[in-house]
């Protein structure tokens, strides 16, 4: 039994319902805009899925994972966490629209860079992995402030605190698991991360909540 296979697998659809999910109630809102946090966490997750799909691939031995194919997945990546960080610069920096597009290009613009110019994986994860953390560490802030203020009331902010925390070790880690031949923990590990992540988005505790305390009702997007 391929137990890496099988957890990214359900990963994968965890972030398919939870990105569609979330498109949906994007579609809702009565004002949408670019910056809404529930189009930003839906991108990031069809993203998710995606790379996820090509672990798999790689898994079951249908695809080997070449030089090529690792950039492939590094690009995917890049579109999982530019969404993240514009979530992260729209709670943080509301009114510097022309800051936030500047740090988002520059940041594409070196993720994109050292995808062409790497002549090896380690190399690639080497370079990425600096942006990766401090993306993670600023989410852990962010997520760690709305779980005690309490300001996001439709998700869980700490199982997203738990989830960032998760992906956060995995980035510090994850040379180190490849030179050791352990990749497949990893992949475990962001695996379960991302599950998390989607059961603190789909909050299925919410209406329970909202019957015992009345709370009144927030959007992510006017967060």
């Amino acid at each position: 039994m391929n137990i890496p296979f099988i957890i990214n697998l359900v990963a994968t659809v965890f972030s398919i319902a939870i990105s569609l999910y979330l498109m949906k109630r994007w579609f809702a809102q009565e004002n949408r805009l670019y910056t809404d946090l529930p189009l930003m966490f839906s991108l990031s997750f069809i993203s998710m899925a995606i790379n996820l799909f090509l672990l798999d691939l790689i898994n079951i031995g249908l695809i080997e994972e070449t030089l090529p194919i690792f950039k492939v997945r590094a690009f995917v990546i890049l579109w999982c966490t530019l969404p993240m960080l514009g979530a992260s610069l729209h709670i943080w920096m509301r009114r510097s629209q022309k800051t936030k597009i500047r740090i988002l290009f520059l940041m594409a613009l070196y993720w994109v860079s050292v995808i062409i110019i790497g002549p090896t994986k380690e190399f690639i994860i080497m370079f990425h992995v600096p942006i990766l953390i401090s993306l993670m560490l600023l989410l852990i802030v962010t997520f760690s402030i709305t779980w005690k203020t309490e300001r996001l009331k439709e998700i869980r902010s700490d199982l997203l605190l738990l989830s960032m925390i998760i992906i956060t070790v995995i980035q510090f880690s994850r040379v180190s698991l490849m030179h050791a031949g352990l990749d497949f923990v990893a992949s475990i590990l962001d695996a379960l991360a991302i599950i998390i992540a989607a059961l603190a988005l789909i909050n299925p505790w919410y209406k329970s909540e909202v019957i015992e305390e009345q709370p009144a009702p927030v959007d992510l997007a006017t967060i």
